[in-house]
């Protein structure tokens, strides 16, 4: 039994550890996944940043090769005002172009930052997850020890102990309004002295099956009306109709007990209730245990 609990205790843990573990590893490759995407958009813009500034810085150099041939070609001032309003246009573009793309690329930073910021928050929230349910789990597994510990302890120290009683009455009980539990006068054994004739009752200190069994011999004109008790509970019962015979009978039952059960015959609460006995001892009670520490 405790086996089985420390099984599911422990697949229990296991399962919402992995799970848990499942949902943090799906979360983490998403954003990973989004990375990665935005490292390539900006390694695209970066390029294409590079090319239009090595476009603009060509410009000057193409405005001089312009201003060259014009004055070769005997059009000087034509062509320098053509060039410079071609150059001033073409360098207002590539700036426009320039300026949209680093706004791209301060875009796509900010946002690669946030998500940076959002994974190390989520690896923070994981990493106390899973530390609490560690640590849930090392109490779990120390209350399972403690508990192996203390059945293996209690095994240790009843299993060697052995249970077994045998005690004669020699004298006739009568019955009353009350019913009376039947007492012993002599000991025939008591291994583990666990039974008290003086009381009648059998006190269990190692648990597991047992077997019971008494006799009684009836008085004459008096029903016998026994019955045996578990903690107040009737288990078994022996009655017999009044007669002036001499009636011997017997009774028998194993019962399973845990320390501190007790066991007792009694005679019930009548005026004609009665069982008789004397020096040939026709009143018995016998006890031991078949199985200790059986669960």
């Amino acid at each position: 039994m405790i086996t089985a609990i420390l099984v599911i205790t422990f697949v229990g843990l296991v399962h919402g550890m992995a799970h848990g573990q499942r949902d943090a590893v799906d979360i983490i490759a998403s954003l990973t996944r989004r990375i990665e995407r935005l490292e390539a958009q900006y390694a695209v813009i970066s390029n294409d940043n590079i090319k239009l500034r090595s476009l603009l810085d060509s410009q000057p150099s193409l405005k001089r090769r312009d201003v060259s041939h014009s004055v070769i070609s005997g059009e000087r001032n034509d062509v320098d005002d053509t060039s410079s309003d071609a150059g001033k246009n073409g360098n207002s573009d590539i700036r426009r172009r320039m300026n949209a793309m680093e706004n791209k690329v301060d875009r796509c930073s900010r946002t690669n930052a946030d998500i940076e910021k959002t994974m190390e928050e989520l690896n923070n929230r994981i990493t106390n997850e899973l530390s609490l349910r560690a640590n849930e789990a090392r109490d779990t597994v120390m209350k399972a020890n403690e508990l192996i510990d203390e059945y293996i302890n209690l095994t240790n120290q009843t299993g060697s102990k052995k249970c077994a009683f045998s005690g004669v009455r020699t004298s006739v009980l009568l019955g009353s309004a009350e019913s009376q539990i039947i007492t012993y006068d002599e000991l025939y054994a008591n291994k583990g002295k666990d039974f008290d004739i003086d009381t009648g009752i059998f006190t269990c200190q190692v648990p597991g099956i047992y077997y019971f069994s008494f006799t009684m011999r009836s008085y004459d004109n008096y029903h016998i009306g026994v019955t045996l008790v578990k903690n107040s509970s009737p288990q078994v019962s022996m009655i017999t109709d009044a007669s002036d015979r001499k009636v011997m009978q017997s009774q028998s039952v194993m019962l399973d007990l845990l320390i501190g059960d007790r066991v007792w015959l009694q005679l019930g609460p009548h005026k004609y209730f009665a069982v008789y006995s004397d020096d040939k001892k026709y009143i018995t009670f016998n006890g031991f245990v078949l199985y200790p520490n059986y669960i």
